[in-house]
């Protein structure tokens, strides 16, 4: 049976508030900046950056995916090949939207 998540008292999902620049993840702690917030970087510079990083990662992903194929772990190759799959589709869905940001196209 699959976890419904926490529930407050009212059986409700709580409030998630909006935190700060100057707070953290969850423990309000300082030094941390929100979702979003990369110090002045345009939306296509931003873009471009979550490109390359998810890049980096589909990357790692498919040499242990290789890995495990390779070893006989078919369970976790399997696994890993969905991965693979969802993350390349992610990769391209963001740099078309990239590529149309680049093109000065307003939203």
């Amino acid at each position: 049976m699959r976890s419904q998540g926490y529930r407050g008292a009212s059986g409700a999902f709580p409030a998630v508030l909006p935190r700060t620049h100057e707070e953290g993840p969850r423990t309000g702690a300082p030094g941390r900046r929100r979702v979003g917030d990369h110090g002045g970087m345009t939306s296509a510079a931003e873009i471009s950056s979550l490109s390359s990083t998810l890049s980096e990662l589909h990357d790692r992903v498919t040499a242990m995916a290789e890995g495990a194929l390779a070893t006989g772990d078919e369970d976790m190759a399997h696994e890993l090949i969905a991965v693979e799959r969802a993350l390349g589709g992610a990769l391209r869905r963001l740099r078309r939207f990239g590529q149309g940001q680049g093109q000065g196209t307003q939203r």
